[in-house]
């Protein structure tokens, strides 16, 4: 098992949340990160969110793995990404 789910309480963008689990004694320890992207900051011209969402991934720093794409509005894409090492 590699991953579990857990609700966290609301986070607001440029925030972390610091997550410390034990598994049969053993201690793992996970900092998550939730952006919040402007569509109208990111869209090149004739481009579809698509391939917004595409680039705005591949462009992000690499220490940080995406988790989950939240859920559009017309205005923004949440998404929320953990670090890794």
């Amino acid at each position: 098992m590699d991953n579990i789910t857990i609700q966290l309480p609301a986070i607001r963008a440029h925030q972390f949340a610091d997550v410390n689990v034990t598994v049969n004694g053993e201690k793992k320890h996970y900092q998550f990160r939730v952006e919040i992207f402007k569509w109208d900051e990111w869209k090149r011209h004739s481009e579809n969110r698509a391939s917004t969402l595409r680039r705005i991934i591949q462009n992000y720093d690499k220490q940080w793995q995406l988790v989950e794409i939240g859920g559009a509005s017309e205005e923004y894409i949440p998404i929320t990404f953990r670090k890794t090492g």
